[in-house]
């Protein structure tokens, strides 16, 4: 007994370790994702500002060219002052003090159009004197010979050249320039123009510096045109698309990101030592390890305290209410439980499964003799005045002339005032079909044949049964609502067909008088509207009650127009035939 004993707390301990290593597992691999989304995180943020600063950088760049073309298409248009100003000075015309203002003045008219611009020089190899306006100034002064971009002045076409140094000038501003040759008929020469760096800065202040070593390089044809730190990264031999891992001159790796902007001469350099990134990539990996290792520890320890003196106890209840939630009421929770509040709630629990059956079953019983009720009250209530009319209408004929027909309509009429008053309240199909077609055979020799009727019931139909008098308000609701007596073709379609596995669709179609879509949907509103008293007509609504109390609140009566003329009103209704209806009826009888 006690190697048994033994035997079981083994295996207990050994399920215990399984669980514990399986809750250590689920731990560490909720670690590694929150690391991992932790990592894509920093990473994605660090991506970001990446490509935003860049964008930005190659935004401005692009309109910095744009606009330097704006500058200079001036040179190729005729007939305004700065095209004859700088004609005369590219050809060679001596600087008179006219000249002089008006090359004052048309300087001062480029600088103006972009406000980034910040000087504008002259440059015609034929003088020996070329001049200079600052923006600051707006004053021509005389171009130094070792002024630094003259000796890259070669060849043709747009040059963008690095930030300089300009000796001999009282400026601190940084700026770069993007040089132009004159057109052919000016003769030889260029046009330089010095564009501020502070407007390329501004983009990179846009944004605090997730790094400390994060650069922003913008190189054209191996000139450095801004930067916006001083580490001396391998700028210019990133002249090419790149991403990846280079090293600077002192042997640190740096992590580097290069694209064109503008033409393929200009690249835009991103960089940053590879240690920070890491670094700021990693920076709450070591928390979380930490804090899901503490939260791991202390959970294996409650877990482990109070697990053996709970989980027998629990698993009793968890099985009695597995039971109870598969209505099996029966069978109450029993076990010797040590912890007396587990006592308390199986003894409460077997106390509600007792109540909860109890109260089902009551409810149960009342809701059917509730239905019975209700649906006895609607089926009462018919409408005398048709019985009224008819006999009316026999009468008349009776009187005033010898019909050999009146004792077959006398007939008809018996037959249906039986239905109504007999005990059935479903009946087979074929049946109420029956009682339809005595119905419609008063109505013809009522109307003397002013109506053409049609019955279309597939065999697979006919087997089913029907709540008693469904065709009937719908009948005498065409014949005094809609029925038409100035037309010749009047007309009226009984069918069915089958809707699917569980339901199918009556239809009673006329083409008379029809509604319009606002008249029909306050007649939809008002089927939805419980009879309130026995004095209401035994009607549409009457009919739809029943049929939703019968069948269920998806059943009912659907009307909809019939095509441009007439009404056509359907009723879903289950498939049920006659015998399983009783043996449904006999079942809840015996369950009472």
């Amino acid at each position: 007994m006690k190697n048994k004993v033994r035997t079981g707390v083994i295996r207990q301990n050994a399920s215990f370790m399984r669980m514990l290593l399986l809750y250590m597992s689920l731990l560490l691999l909720i670690a590694g994702i929150a690391c991992v989304f932790s990592y894509q995180q920093k990473t994605e943020e660090l991506d970001s500002q990446i490509s935003l600063i860049l964008t930005g950088l190659d935004r401005e760049y692009r309109d910095i060219s744009s606009s330097f073309w704006k500058l200079y298409m001036p040179l190729f248009e005729e007939r305004n002052i700065t095209y004859d100003t700088l004609h005369s000075y590219f050809t060679g015309e001596d600087i008179t003090r006219s000249l002089h203002s008006d090359l004052t003045y048309s300087l001062t008219q480029m600088i103006l159009r972009d406000d980034r611009v910040a000087w504008i020089a002259l440059y015609s190899p034929e003088r020996d004197t070329n001049y200079i306006l600052f923006d600051e100034q707006r004053q021509l002064v005389a171009l130094p010979k070792n002024f630094p971009y003259l000796e890259q002045l070669f060849g043709r076409g747009m040059k963008v050249m690095g930030s300089r140094e300009l000796p001999g000038f009282d400026t601190v501003q940084e700026t770069f320039a993007i040089a132009g040759t004159v057109p052919n008929t000016m003769g030889s020469g260029y046009i330089l123009a010095g564009y501020r760096t502070s407007t390329l800065r501004k983009v990179c202040a846009g944004y605090a510096f997730l790094l400390d070593s994060m650069q922003y390089d913008l190189v054209s044809s191996g000139q450095v045109v801004f930067s916006s730190g001083e580490e001396n990264v391998s700028r210019l031999t990133l002249q090419k698309v790149y991403h990846g891992i280079i090293r600077a001159e002192d042997g640190s790796r740096y992590y580097a990101r290069s694209q064109t902007c503008g033409d393929n001469d200009t690249f835009l350099i991103y960089s940053a030592r590879v240690s920070e990134i890491v670094l700021y990539t990693t920076q709450h990996l070591l928390l979380i390890l930490v804090l899901v290792l503490l939260f791991s520890a202390v959970s294996i320890g409650l877990y482990l305290m109070t697990l053996r003196r709970i989980t027998w106890e629990v698993d009793i209840i968890r099985q009695g209410l597995e039971r109870i939630s598969e209505n099996d009421m029966s069978t109450p929770i029993e076990g010797n439980f040590v912890q007396g509040g587990l006592q308390n709630i199986a003894e409460a629990i077997n106390d509600m499964a007792v109540r909860l059956d109890n109260n089902i079953n009551r409810a149960h019983y009342y809701e059917l003799r509730q239905k019975d009720a209700e649906l006895s009250e609607l089926q009462s209530k018919f409408n005398p005045h048709f019985l009224y009319n008819t006999l009316e209408m026999l009468r008349n004929r009776c009187e005033h002339a010898g019909n050999s027909d009146v004792a077959e309509m006398i007939t008809d009429f018996a037959a249906i005032f039986r239905g109504l008053i007999g005990s059935h309240t479903f009946v087979p199909l074929k049946e109420e079909l029956t009682t339809t077609r005595r119905y419609l055979r008063l109505l013809e020799a009522r109307y003397r044949n002013q109506v053409n009727i049609r019955f279309d019931f597939p065999r697979g139909v006919l087997c089913y049964g029907i709540i008693r008098n469904v065709f009937q308000p719908l009948i005498e609701n065409y014949f005094q609502y809609g029925f038409d007596t100035s037309n010749e073709d009047n007309e009226i379609i009984i069918s069915g067909r089958l809707l699917d596995e569980t339901t199918m669709l009556l239809s009673v179609s006329d083409n008379g008088c029809g509604m319009t879509e606002y008249a029909i949907e306050a007649l939809r509103w008002k089927l939805e509207q419980p009879v309130k008293n026995s004095r209401e007509s035994y009607g549409l609504r009457n009919l739809h009650q029943r049929l939703k109390l019968f069948y269920g609140d998806d059943c009912g009566l659907r009307i909809e127009r019939n095509g441009e003329r007439g009404l056509r009103v359907n009723i879903i209704a289950r498939k049920m035939t006659c015998e399983e209806y009783e043996a449904t009826r006999q079942k809840d009888q015996y369950t009472e």
